[in-house]
């Protein structure tokens, strides 16, 4: 079984986006990324919670719009996701 420190941020947004993991990079947000509108970001952040046993505070959901920043709101959560 994988700890959470090997589990992929990118494939986790990848598969929710439904999207290859090597299109994404740390800018790639909301509106700038092919799929990427708000009911994905919705998804996405439940299976972002889903796969590291985290609840994301709603402050920090409304501002997490890249990958770049959904990595530090997890890094302030103790999240530490591979790539």
């Amino acid at each position: 079984m994988s700890s959470i420190n090997q589990i992929s941020l990118k494939a986790v947004i990848a598969g929710a986006l439904e999207i290859s993991p090597i299109e994404l990079s740390e800018t790639s947000g909301m509106n700038m990324t092919e799929n990427w509108d708000s009911l994905r970001q919705l998804l996405i952040i439940t299976d972002i919670e889903r796969t590291f046993s985290v609840k994301l505070p709603f402050a920090a959901v409304e501002r997490a719009n890249s990958i770049g920043e959904i990595r530090a709101v997890l890094h302030l959560l103790g999240v530490a996701p591979a790539d």
